[in-house]
């Protein structure tokens, strides 16, 4: 059981980002729960298992990635990554 999960961004993607990037949460269905501007802090981006409104999110596996437009200006998004999210005890 966790209350957070840490993203970190590869180097090579680090140096192709000409804007903000954005990390994007969704649900099984693919429907957008999370939107957050990158801030990174010293161990990467923290998503505190919540929506945009701020409430928990239900137990489920949930897709993370980060949007961001690259150098020569194109929209570009990393591979995804699963987030498990059980329920307390």
């Amino acid at each position: 059981c966790r209350d957070q999960a840490t993203f970190t961004l590869p180097a090579e993607v680090q140096s192709a980002v000409a804007s903000v990037p954005e990390l994007v949460i969704t649900d099984a269905r693919g429907r957008i729960v999370v939107t957050q501007a990158w801030k990174p802090g010293a161990d990467g981006h923290v998503w505190a298992l919540k929506d945009d409104n701020g409430n928990a999110v239900a137990p489920g596996l949930y897709k993370a990635y980060v949007r961001f437009v690259n150098a020569k200006g194109r929209s570009a998004v990393t591979r995804g990554a699963y987030v498990p999210v059980l329920t307390r005890r």
